[in-house]
């Protein structure tokens, strides 16, 4: 192996820190030694000498050996559960992993034991100490606590946005990255507003390369199959014209709902099929088994039924028995034929309204093929897992007549008796950085609540967790997205430890001050209570008063950190004060809707749209505008405005 060299960030030479690499090492696991060069280069401003393992084991180059464990192969090796060892002293030993993937985790968290710190996405969020080198021995050995720790791509995104997501995912122990839509055209198009589908499949292209870059397992999909069975695209959620009804065999495949088939409230993506009509399975199947086809990089393709809800088909062949009977028996043929073709994905299927009710009759053939991944999407983020007691007895499932749990104990329900059916691996998809956050300002009750969903997964018989998110979502501070990655490896994980050594890191000596205040407002916001909405004028007025009176006292304290010596930090507290003036004008507009004043506090809210698109470039890669306005849209009861990125900034206050 050719070697070369990498040299500190100052110049100085010094002794050189050697890191060996096996000849044809994965891709990750090359990538996983860039970056403890580029690392150690800048932490220690000394040579860093990549070289072969030849040399290392002729004795030549004393150094830090970067492999995999054993040496089973690395397509052996991506089963293996994420594992990681490291045993380094004196500037010599080895950082290893159970698969390329973990080998790259391994070094972050050498690194993380070093100083390092990587607060948000992005170069502006990684902290890189000065270290003496050698630096202190570090020996390591352990077992990711759960298989799926994972990411999905959700909210306004440019192509930077996701691949700073992909790069931070790692270095927070996070393994899978999940791009919905064969295209995510939805997603990239609420940025760039103006695009085309040939411009976001090049986007997906740059993203696949980053998450096999890192060794990241590879999610895909999800929504539109049900469109495409019926020659539609299934882009987003949007409304479309459409006269396919009027052929009698694309008809005949529509759901039958009120005596007609047509698209459910015009929108391809919510509309089901009539599953009891076996060309249109066998339409669907055919479109599912020519993507995994043509994309072997997938390593798990969800595949899943409409987005609508009672929407189902009312024909007397589809009411013979349930939605998840059809389902199983439509993914029972897709196994089939995929098995006929020698493709090995895995599928992910999905129990989420009607689908929460387990199937009666089917069975699933194959089961080693599947994961069951349940979705409570209308959950409570004020409760945990871990708060469910007892189980309640489910409702019945009535035909296009459904209504969908709201609570802890009514959701777990529906996943036990869907665990009687289907013993095989399983994983939670939740939402907890999807809306939820827009609720809690401080994120801090909310990342308690993660922190304890995530410790209970394993009691409930699920292997992990999927978020369903928005991904730029570090507005306050990154600290629950780092308690998601820190619990799902290691689920003891200590939420107070965590938090203590986050907000040391991401804002300095006044780090702790800072923890107190956002922990108040999130004390103040639950008391509040945006799940359940407004009108509680009398209990609330008082609390609203209290927000504002902390925000105001508060100010003092980031305005002595803007100028922080630390350009992460600094960001931290510039970002802080951002968050401060949004929240001092939200609190305002809800204590005016509380209090039945609509029109003074739908002025400031209309005001207060036009500042945050204003300031947006200025919090772009930490805060999720659209989403911000979308879900205080739904609280207030009307529709955010949607406007173009701006480009000027003023002040909120003003």
């Amino acid at each position: 192996m050719e070697i070369r060299t990498e040299k500190g960030a100052d110049g100085e030479l010094g002794h050189a820190i050697v890191l060996h690499l096996q000849e044809n090492s994965d891709e990750a696991i090359v990538f996983a030694a860039a970056e403890l060069g580029r690392c150690l280069a800048a932490m220690t401003g000394r040579e860093v000498v990549h070289a072969g393992a030849a040399e290392a084991a002729a004795g030549m180059l004393p150094g830090i050996a970067i492999r995999m464990q054993g040496d089973g192969g690395t397509a052996a090796a991506a089963e293996q559960p994420d594992g990681i060892a490291i045993d380094v002293d004196g500037g010599s030993g080895v950082i290893s992993g159970t698969n390329p993937r973990s080998v790259l985790m391994a070094v972050y968290r050498y690194l993380h034991t070093l100083g390092c710190r990587w607060v948000r996405p992005g170069r502006t969020g990684e902290h890189l100490p000065r270290i003496v080198w050698p630096a202190v021995a570090v020996a390591i050995q352990e077992e990711a606590s759960y298989r799926h720790r994972g990411i999905c791509l959700e909210g306004a995104v440019s192509i930077e946005h996701v691949l700073e997501m992909i790069d931070w995912m790692p270095k927070l122990g996070l393994n899978s990255y999940f791009i919905q839509f064969r295209e995510a055209f939805t997603f990239f198009e609420r940025w760039y507003k103006k695009i085309e589908v040939a411009d976001t499949l090049a986007f997906m292209e740059q993203a696949v390369a980053e998450i096999r870059k890192r060794g990241l397992l590879y999610h895909s999909v999800g929504h539109g199959w049900t469109c495409n069975a019926l020659g539609l695209p299934g882009l987003g959620w949007e409304q479309v014209e459409w006269q396919g009804e009027a052929d009698a065999e694309l008809a005949a495949m529509i759901a039958e709902v009120g005596g007609e088939r047509k698209l459910w409230k015009s929108v391809p993506l919510d509309t089901e099929l009539c599953y009891s009509n076996a060309r249109a399975r066998q339409r669907f199947v055919d479109e599912a088994a020519a993507y995994a086809s043509a994309h072997p990089e997938i390593d798990y393709l969800h595949v899943w039924l409409s987005d609508g809800m009672n929407n189902q088909c009312e024909c007397l062949a589809c009411r013979a028995t349930t939605p998840s009977d059809w389902y199983v028996l439509l993914l029972n043929e897709l196994d089939a034929r995929l098995s006929e073709l020698g493709i090995a994905t895995r599928i992910v299927f999905l129990i989420y309204q009607e689908l929460l009710w387990r199937p009666l009759q089917e069975q699933f053939a194959h089961s080693a093929r599947f994961l069951l991944m349940f979705a409570p999407i209308t959950r409570t983020y004020r409760q945990s897992f871990a708060d469910a007691g007892e189980l309640p007895e489910l409702p019945p499932f009535v035909r296009n007549q459904i209504e969908l749990p709201r609570t802890i104990a009514d959701n777990i329900a529906f996943l036990a008796q869907w665990q009687d059916r289907f013993t095989g691996e399983s994983f939670d998809f939740d939402y907890h950085l999807m809306w939820a956050q827009q609720r809690d300002p401080g994120h801090m009750k909310l990342a308690q609540i993660l922190h304890a969903d995530i410790q209970a997964l394993a009691s409930l018989g699920l292997n992990g967790y999927m978020s369903c998110q928005v991904q730029r979502n570090c507005f306050p501070s990154g600290f629950a997205m780092t308690v998601m990655g820190s619990t799902l490896w290691n689920r003891t994980a200590s939420f107070d430890a965590l938090a203590e050594d986050y907000y040391a890191h991401a804002y300095g000596k006044d780090g702790v001050y800072c923890q107190n205040y956002l922990e108040t407002l999130s004390r103040l916001y639950d008391q509040i209570n945006l799940e359940g909405g407004l009108g509680k004028p009398l209990a609330n007025l008082e609390r609203y008063a209290s927000v504002m009176a902390e925000l105001e006292q508060f100010k003092p304290i980031i305005g002595r950190n803007l100028a922080s010596l630390s350009a992460v930090q600094a960001r931290s507290w510039r970002h802080l004060e951002h968050h401060r003036q949004l929240w001092l004008a939200m609190t305002d507009i809800l204590r005016h809707y509380d209090a039945g004043d609509r029109q003074q506090g739908y002025d400031s809210w209309q005001r207060l749209q036009d500042w945050l698109w204003e300031i947006e470039p200025q919090v772009a890669d930490v805060f999720d505008v659209q989403n911000f306005i979308l879900v205080m849209g739904w609280i207030l009861d009307g529709p955010g405005q949607e406007t173009a990125n701006n480009e000027e900034a003023i002040s909120c206050e003003d």
